[in-house]
């Protein structure tokens, strides 16, 4: 008896070091959804980045103004 792997399938690290066995479509499909769950998360991030950058900025501007 030989072991062999069966390519339909693939595992796909889906977090906190757990795999899970995707057929190719399923994984495409997993992939994609965590893409534009990963791309939403970054750009509310790069947000709140740009707002305490501005909030530092203002507050800076007027400690130069009182001082």
């Amino acid at each position: 008896m030989s072991c062999r792997p069966d390519p339909s399938k693939i595992f796909v690290c889906v977090g906190f070091g757990f795999f899970v066995e995707f057929t190719l479509t399923e994984a495409v499909n997993f992939i994609d959804k965590k893409c534009a769950h990963l791309t939403s998360l970054s750009d509310a991030l790069t947000q709140d980045a740009a707002r305490i950058k501005a909030h530092i900025k203002l507050v800076l501007e007027v400690s130069l103004i009182l001082f």
